[in-house]
């Protein structure tokens, strides 16, 4: 168990650093940042996620099943596509801006490595690594059993929930305040308990990371 807080913490850390990246570098504007497509986003984003992706491999040596290295089972996780869907239109995903109309070729291998990588740290960390932690403490939900709110699925969405205001700064997007900030912390705890629940009636983490990837890809959609 030891180790299994230190994967945590580690990659709570690497999340952070998404969100404190741009701040840290002292860029007098995130709007100029975005809009250059510098590297420091989509190397910290990046940065993030091969951390989650290395400590969940770590952790899924031992314990596969808890961190979701494993195939999907089951088709009834599908129900929980349109509201993931609802959850990244509310802003719940972790999506950077849309390129501009005349962005250059190079932006748009940039604005794809984002992507990847902000679904790759999201779910890595919080519905592989921190719900897999949990899982081993507390029952989840599985595949043709009943349907109900984990203390896992909770704890990780009310986590998701809290960082991805700063995320979203990170990722080029203006920090919400007021009524946007309770639609995006609202949107996000929405989406974490979606992918959560995914995650769990499907025993694997794929689900969840394509459920992120589709909520980013309707995000920047909307966001054109």
């Amino acid at each position: 168990m030891a180790w299994a807080v230190v994967a945590l913490g580690l990659a709570l850390t690497g999340s952070g650093l998404v969100s404190l990246a741009p701040l840290l570098a002292g860029h007098p504007s995130l709007a100029a940042v975005a809009a250059s497509w510098s590297t420091l986003p989509l190397a910290s984003t990046w940065g993030a996620a091969a951390l989650a992706v290395l400590l969940m491999a770590l952790g899924g040596a031992r314990w596969p099943r808890w961190h979701g290295l494993r195939r999907p089972f089951g088709v009834d996780w599908l129900w929980l596509l349109p509201v993931a869907a609802l959850a990244a239109a509310a802003g719940g995903a972790w999506a950077p801006l849309p390129m501009a109309a005349d962005a250059e070729p190079t932006a748009a291998v940039a604005l794809v490595g984002l992507v990847l990588g902000a679904a790759l740290a999201a779910e890595g960390t919080f519905r592989a690594l921190a719900h897999g932690t949990l899982a081993r403490a507390f029952p989840v939900m599985h595949e043709g059993g009943r349907w109900f709110l984990s203390l896992p699925t909770l704890a990780t969405a009310a986590l998701y929930a809290a960082v991805t205001p700063l995320v979203r700064v990170a990722l080029g997007q203006a920090l919400p305040s007021g009524r946007d900030l309770i639609l995006v912390v609202a949107g996000a705890a929405l989406m974490g308990l979606t992918t959560a629940a995914a995650r769990e009636r499907s025993g694997s983490v794929a689900v969840p990371i394509v459920f992120h990837l589709a909520g980013i890809a309707l995000a920047l959609a909307l966001a054109r």
